[in-house]
């Protein structure tokens, strides 16, 4: 079924059980025909998928989420069988360019103006750390690789749950968590791996996502002296992100964000364009957390 994403120019595919399917094309979904007569044929696929990237997907693991090449895409694949949590089990795929793009890449296809790629730049030549903030699909993923690639020449070691990041610098260093096994050991966390990069000479330590504890282990790793970091964040707005830290983060390390996570940028996108604002971090008469917005502009 992957070939369908290829074919109709499609970015996500999710799949119902054997009951109905759907791609998503131009932000709009198109129902199209489920191939699969019953559940356990699409369970027998979706586990094929995740066994080939080291997932398992059984009664003992009932979600997984793993990422899959072929040909010159990538694709994030995620699976919740039918044991108790839903009636059918629940398949969605979203497709990810095989190459990286650049920022250069990005002005060119009407995505970024040029303007925001060296305002991009300066960040990155001074080393100063952000935040993208976003809904699903919003191009966080994307926009993130693009500006870590400007780090040339710099030891980039990048933390994530799947391999999404396409940072194509010549030292990049890719470390990824690892689940429990069935008997509820093996853990590696983002928190953990956070960790470890101090030992390991990074000029830069970047995450793929922030959902929980492991921002405390971010801000720990940029007030060690490892600046012109960055990470990603779901948020509906500036205003959210920080509400959102707040509740990750002890007041302690929410006042040290200002001096060491200068920037936060909140994406929507809209048609192929993005649609950003940029604010900074500050600390309110109250303690509180808060951004302060400075840029709202077209790509």
């Amino acid at each position: 079924m992957l070939e369908l994403l290829e074919s109709h120019r499609a970015t996500d595919l999710v799949v119902d059980g054997a009951r109905s399917a759907s791609i998503l094309v131009d932000r709009t979904w198109r129902a199209i025909d489920v191939p699969f007569e019953t559940d356990r044929e699409l369970v027998g696929w979706a586990r094929e998928l995740l066994e080939s990237c080291g997932q398992r997907l059984d009664s003992a693991s009932p979600f997984a989420d793993g990422y899959v090449s072929i040909g010159s895409s990538r694709f994030r694949v995620h699976a919740v069988l039918a044991s108790g949590v839903s009636s059918r089990t629940q398949v969605s795929v979203r497709r990810h360019g095989g190459s990286a793009e650049s920022l250069d890449e990005l002005v060119v296809a009407g995505r970024l103006a040029g303007r925001a790629a060296d305002w991009f730049r300066g960040v990155v030549q001074r080393r100063e750390s952000f935040l993208i903030s976003g809904a699903t699909g919003a191009g966080k993923t994307t926009l993130l690789s693009a500006v870590l690639n400007e780090a040339r020449d710099e030891r980039v070691i990048v933390i994530e749950d799947t391999p999404e990041l396409a940072v194509t610098l010549p030292w990049v260093i890719g470390l990824c968590t690892r689940a429990p096994n069935v008997e509820g050991v093996g853990l590696v966390s983002a928190s953990d791996l956070v960790r470890q990069t101090l030992r390991m000479r990074p000029d830069r330590v970047t995450l793929g996502e922030v959902r929980g504890g492991e921002i405390a282990a971010l801000v720990e790793a940029l007030a060690s002296g490892h600046p012109g970091g960055g990470s990603t964040i779901h948020a509906g707005s500036l205003e959210h992100v920080a509400t959102r830290l707040e509740g990750l983060l002890s007041p302690v390390a929410c006042s040290w964000l200002p001096a060491l996570i200068p920037w936060v940028v909140h994406l929507d996108k809209s048609g192929g364009a993005w649609r950003f604002e940029v604010g900074r971090f500050q600390v309110d008469v109250r303690g509180r957390l808060c951004v302060e917005r400075l840029v709202g502009a077209d790509g």
